[in-house]
């Protein structure tokens, strides 16, 4: 199921009835340049943690979320907030959001122009489907999958 503006502005209207699985297996890689104000995090989670690719699209904007703010990542803590926190998330990202299918290869390109040194070209591959989100001079957002991990990588910088 491609991920998509008119999926999420539907999702908005169920959110409150979605149940979305706690997952505590993640790959999280995180990249900083002070000197610039720049910030990237590189979340995976294994396809057969999910269900779904909206429900891994879902958990990893969740887990992103809390390693942004520096939350301790916990069942109880996460069923205490998730979908409050995701009516946020959701909202500026219909509101604002591209949701471009891009192939793979144009992904690395993307990730490569705002962290060349941020190596995650095992995981992002020719072959693997992906989703800009965002993509403007301060802000960097694509999700994907290949065969077997689902990915969200975020740049941005305050500068």
């Amino acid at each position: 199921m491609p991920i998509d503006k008119n999926l999420i502005t539907k999702l908005q209207e169920t959110l409150d009835d979605q149940r979305i699985t706690f997952v505590d297996e993640f790959s999280i890689r995180t990249f900083s340049r002070p000197s610039s104000e720049e910030a990237a995090f590189f979340i995976t989670v294994s396809k057969d943690k999910t269900k779904s690719d909206l429900e891994a699209f879902l958990l990893l904007l969740e887990r992103l979320e809390f390693a942004e703010q520096e939350w301790s990542w916990d069942k109880q803590h996460f069923e205490e907030i998730s979908i409050h926190d995701l009516h946020h998330v959701l909202h500026y990202l219909v509101k604002n959001g591209e949701f471009l299918a891009i192939d793979g290869e144009a992904a690395l390109r993307r990730i490569q122009v705002h962290a060349d040194d941020f190596d995650v070209g095992s995981v992002v591959t020719i072959d693997s489907a992906n989703v800009l989100l965002f993509d403007d001079w301060n802000l960097m957002q694509l999700f994907g999958y290949n065969q077997n991990n689902y990915y969200l990588y975020l740049w941005y910088t305050t500068a």
